[in-house]
């Protein structure tokens, strides 16, 4: 009896600490922290006092902008989780959880992001499953004329090359696509490509929605082959119109290229197309993602592409460092999904694991919507981007309907966390779509931020051709690309629009925080679906 009561008084001890006025963070960390490890150790004793002392703290996070404060607010964050775990059931936990809930809708910045990594760190026991890729061995060898009679196809007619995918029409009204590999890298991503398309049009998956999954050809017993005698003349640039090259071939619906935020004058969508098309994705993203299959690339991220060659980890962007974003148009020009449903199945990865680590590739796909739901309004008119003849940036805000902007983001969430909790979501939102739509149009509508540097570190590596290509790239003609010599200085760019200032941070931290908040809602919802089912 002493015992318990000498632990309880240690306990109401450290929140007093915790919450003190008086002592400096570090004391006040550390308080927090001895705080968590006495709830690890003897969660019996925690209490509605020790609830209430962590959800203070967070409070904190609306007034204190101190990055410093991220540690103690991750331990108070932390701490409810803990409880959450090892209390189950109980009304303390419940009690956990709608603190962490409620930091998500009501307060911003560090705390915010401490109570979302909190909600995602959640145990899901999610595991994927083993990746099917095609058959080792050598790939057998087929000319173009063979390739031809078997899609049904007129082999003097090669079709478009849409990036490295020959495509054409095939004899059934829909698409022969062969998809080239240019590198060792590509041959291997191949490989899973077809055998997520097995996996994902077997019959072991269905869907309730439309999701057209192509269909990949085998020859010899091998969907990985050799393609030789490509007519000549063809569509391929000249490292594609080798003998041999490594290939794929699969039939697809009609529409696997058609975009949902395609630009006019191509054909975009209705908006209520828009919507659906987004929102169906969405639920199919999240369905996947709970099964442990995650598609790790709907668009390219990056924070510097520029530096890519140079930085460790490529220059790819970490949402969670609410870093610039770089080239975020372009980013979105050709996104992995389209009325057809997910797309390039190379990027899909089995996960084994819940945690932060999906957590965060959560995010990305949620931002990458965002994105893409922001890229539809611009591309109503594609040219109308930079900065006019006067230096000013481009007013493009009369493009967006902010309506059906709120619209989309409202069915982007609903959608994905159904297809992830496998219910929907109860309640009111937790976030205003509406203000997020606003500000989104605020900045995605202006093109504040264009430039980026070619700094001269990043120009010595690069030969003199890939120097001056990359200046043609971000748009100097040949003979103002001629006239920079390689190293010399560093060279201004005008490559955007970019989110954010070169090496700064994004100019619209609303949106990795509804990432955050749409991320961790969802890790929130499965866990609570589990364990009502037991």
């Amino acid at each position: 009896m002493g015992v318990t009561w000498n632990y309880r008084k240690e306990r109401v001890g450290l929140e007093t600490s915790v919450q003190s006025g008086t002592l400096d963070f570090p004391g006040r960390y550390m308080a927090a922290a001895e705080l968590h490890r006495f709830v690890r150790k003897r969660p019996e004793l925690a209490a509605m006092e020790t609830v209430r002392a962590m959800k203070s703290v967070l409070k904190e996070g609306g007034i204190t902008r101190n990055r410093q404060c991220l540690a103690l607010y991750r331990e108070a964050a932390q701490t409810l989780r803990t409880v959450i775990l090892l209390r189950p059931g109980e009304s303390l936990a419940l009690q956990a959880m709608s603190v962490l809930r409620g930091t998500l809708a009501s307060i911003s910045g560090y705390a915010h992001q401490a109570a979302a990594e909190a909600l995602g760190a959640l145990p899901l026991e999610i595991e994927g499953p083993g990746e099917t890729n095609d058959h080792a061995g050598p790939p057998p060898s087929v000319s173009w004329a063979a390739l031809a009679r078997r899609l049904s196809v007129d082999e003097t007619a090669p079709g478009v090359l849409l990036g490295r995918s020959l495509v054409t029409e095939d004899g059934a009204g829909g698409l022969a696509v062969v998809k080239f590999a240019r590198t060792e890298d590509d041959a291997k991503n191949l490989r899973r490509e077809v055998g997520w398309m097995r996996f994902l049009g077997g019959e072991a998956c269905s869907f309730p929605m439309r999701f057209d999954v192509p269909v990949p050809k085998s020859f010899q017993g091998k969907a990985v082959f050799l393609l030789r005698d490509l007519p000549c003349p063809s569509p391929f640039p000249r490292d594609l119109r080798q003998a041999g090259h490594l290939a794929i071939c699969f039939s697809a619906h009609r529409e696997y290229f058609a975009y949902p935020n395609q630009p006019d004058p191509a054909g975009a969508l209705p908006s209520e197309t828009f919507i659906e098309v987004m929102g169906r994705n969405a639920w199919l993203l999240g369905r996947l993602t709970s099964l442990g299959i995650v598609h790790t690339a709907l668009i390219p991220l990056f924070h510097n592409r520029v530096q890519g060659d140079r930085r460790a980890d490529r220059g790819v962007y970490d949402w969670s460092m609410g870093g610039r974003l770089d080239r975020w148009l372009e980013s979105c020009a050709h996104p992995n999904f389209s009325l057809t449903g997910l797309r390039d199945f190379e990027h899909m990865h089995a996960l084994k694991s819940s945690g932060l680590t999906l957590y965060r590739h959560m995010g990305a796909h949620f931002l990458s919507l965002l994105l893409v739901a922001a890229s539809y309004f611009r591309n109503r008119d594609p040219a109308r981007r930079g900065f006019d003849l006067e230096g000013h940036p481009k007013d493009c805000r009369d493009l967006f309907d902010p309506e059906t902007l709120r619209t989309a983001i409202t069915k982007i969430f609903l959608a994905y966390y159904e297809g992830f909790a496998g219910e929907a979501f109860p309640g009111a939102l937790p976030l205003d779509p509406s203000a997020l739509a606003a500000r989104m149009i605020e900045e995605m509508g202006v093109d504040r931020h264009m430039e980026e540097v070619l700094r001269q570190r990043d120009q010595v590596p690069m030969t003199d051709g890939e120097f001056s290509r990359f200046l043609e790239e971000c748009g100097h003609p040949p003979e103002r690309a001629a006239s920079f010599i390689r190293g010399e200085a560093d060279i201004v760019l005008r490559t955007g629009p970019h989110l954010g200032g070169f090496n700064d941070v994004i100019s619209l931290p609303e949106l990795i925080e509804a990432a955050a908040t749409m991320s961790g809602l969802c890790a929130a919802g499965r866990f609570e679906a589990r364990a009502r089912s037991g």
